[in-house]
């Protein structure tokens, strides 16, 4: 199932593992998009205020930050409108991580530990597909 969330942590790796956690399996990010928290938290608003529709409410009383797969929408429909809403609104400090480092696992704890004093070893700039 196809989901997106956030961290303001130094290291992802906590964060995917909350979500192995929660569905007892392990579990990867296929993009991560680095930047100041301030961009990062309103971008997730953005998705999930846009994106509402197609988002999962059938096993809780809120939405999820799951899509329902009844839409039918792909990951290139969420990469995309991620690079849209990053490019268009601007949020200027938003980089994505390199496809080199993708995918993101369990198994990466620490991989980003030179992230602030090297970006550019990391980091791409945004594009739309």
């Amino acid at each position: 199932m196809l989901g997106y969330g956030i961290t303001t942590r130094e290291d992802p790796w906590d964060r995917v593992m909350e979500y192995s956690r929660s569905v007892a399996a392990p579990q990867q990010f296929c993009n991560l998009y680095y930047g100041k928290v301030s961009q990062i938290k309103d971008l997730e608003r953005n998705v999930k205020t846009q994106w509402n529709k197609f988002r999962l409410d059938e096993f809780s009383d809120k939405k999820l930050e799951w899509l329902d797969p009844k839409w039918k929408k792909e990951l290139i429909d969420l990469e995309n409108f991620v690079a849209d809403q990053i490019i268009n609104y601007p949020y200027d400090t938003i980089r994505k991580v390199k496809k080199e480092f993708m995918p993101f696992s369990v198994d990466n704890q620490g991989r980003f530990a030179n992230i602030t004093t090297n970006p550019d070893m990391f980091l791409d700039e945004v594009k739309l597909t």
